[in-house]
């Protein structure tokens, strides 16, 4: 687990230097889905990304 939090930690300051607590779940989520495929290529990665997505998010939407 400290592992695991360590990544999350090194992710948000390496790359997105600040998140909000409004967004956190987003941030939570997308870490989980990079972690848990860590081991598949790029590629195959894309692939689940994109046919995991089922409807279209606005940025309106987003910020609500």
């Amino acid at each position: 687990m400290e592992g695991c939090f360590s990544l999350f930690d090194r992710m948000v300051i390496g790359i997105y230097h600040n998140i909000s607590p409004k967004h956190i779940q987003k941030y939570a989520d997308e870490f989980s889905f990079r972690y848990n495929s860590r081991k598949t290529t790029d590629l195959i990665r894309f692939n689940s990304l994109l046919s995991n997505c089922t409807n279209r998010l606005t940025y309106n939407q987003l910020t609500k």
